[in-house]
């Protein structure tokens, strides 16, 4: 999520600054085994007595040593061999369902572990969610959450991850390069 927003320019959501009754959302998804692969970020921005608008951002990361495969909106500057980079989908959504329907998920409140012991599992996923609604920024993290259905915290977190999935499925993928 923090590589979308600097390839984007755009603040990391806990140093953003909203209008007063505003507030943001970013979810996303992570396969820290898979280098190069673009993951989608879901966010939504909401404004008091304003429909609900969102983008889909593609992020990933490119070696200096390698050519890229994707064509990107935008890039971070180079950090030794590594950049991110970011496309914007032109995927066109319902963005007020989508908002409500992720604030029915509870992913504003959502804040309990889902894993029911202290074992991480390995390139299965991990939901990320970072909100910031007024001045308050909060983080909800839940690894492997296609698997953690032994918990109410655990069931909510699948079921966020799930609509999120869908979501990220509309997101056309980055040209080539």
């Amino acid at each position: 999520m923090g590589a979308a927003a600097q390839a984007l320019g755009i603040p990391q959501i806990e140093d953003a600054l909203l209008p007063v009754g505003a507030r943001e959302l970013r979810i996303s998804d992570s396969f820290p085994m898979v280098f190069g692969r673009p993951t989608t970020v879901v966010r939504i921005v909401e404004q008091a007595g304003a429909p609900a608008v969102g983008q889909l951002l593609l992020v990933w990361m490119e070696r200096r040593d390698r050519p890229p495969s994707y064509r990107a909106t935008a890039c971070t500057p180079w950090a030794g061999s590594l950049r991110s980079c970011v496309f914007v989908s032109d995927a066109e959504l319902d963005w007020p369902t989508i908002a409500a329907k992720f604030e029915a998920l509870e992913a504003w409140t959502i804040d309990a572990p889902c894993e029911s012991g202290s074992s991480r599992t390995l390139d299965a996923g991990s939901l990320g969610i970072a909100r910031l609604a007024g001045d308050r920024a909060s983080f909800y993290g839940c690894n492997a959450p296609a698997s953690r259905g032994e918990t109410e915290a655990g069931r909510i977190a699948m079921a966020l991850y799930s609509y999120y999935l869908l979501i990220a499925g509309e997101a056309e993928q980055p040209p080539s390069a």
